[in-house]
């Protein structure tokens, strides 16, 4: 019994989750957000000591747009709380797929030309690297092609929703 409790408190424990941050700046002052609640960076400190007791990392994720210096002070306020680990993590960029007019099934992968036939792999690929994927049909795309993609799109969990956009036919 004892050497039981022995080898469960050796076996290693979940790595406690890391903490999210977005940086931003709202016109005025450096903000973050982190559990879909906003707040200003002079409150990083307080927030990341319970984090830093936890032993949790953060990763501040896509913060491209907001100033260097919001991000460094950011960063300087969770070393101050004892952060031993903070890791910029970008989102990469979407796949742009589009359905072109024409026969057979035309496509383009960001405006290169892609066979359907390559389109399971490439889904597959962005389905297990997270990469989110834009799809934009021509007008006069075929149907059958558009849905073709669209089930490939959907087995691979890459469609959340789907919206239309319609642009005004040209003027005669």
């Amino acid at each position: 019994m004892f050497f039981a409790l022995l080898l469960g408190s050796a076996l290693p424990q979940d790595a406690p989750v890391p903490v999210s941050l977005q940086i931003g700046f709202d016109g005025a002052q450096c903000t973050v957000v982190s559990d879909g609640e906003q707040f200003v960076v002079d409150k990083v400190i307080e927030r990341a000591s319970s984090w830093a007791a936890d032993h949790r990392d953060v990763h501040i994720v896509d913060s491209d747009d907001a100033p260097e210096a919001c991000v460094t002070a950011t960063v300087f306020a969770l070393q101050q709380a004892g952060i031993e680990r903070i890791e910029q993590v970008r989102e990469p960029e979407p796949l742009r797929i589009a359905v072109m007019a024409g026969e057979p099934c035309r496509l383009t992968l960001n405006d290169a030309a892609l066979a359907l036939e390559d389109l399971p792999a490439l889904a597959a690929a962005a389905q297990a690297g997270r990469v989110k994927v834009q799809l934009r049909a021509d007008r006069d795309a075929s149907y059958a092609c558009l849905s073709q993609v669209l089930d490939v799109l959907r087995s691979h969990d890459l469609i959340a929703r789907v919206g239309l956009v319609m642009r005004p036919a040209a003027n005669p």
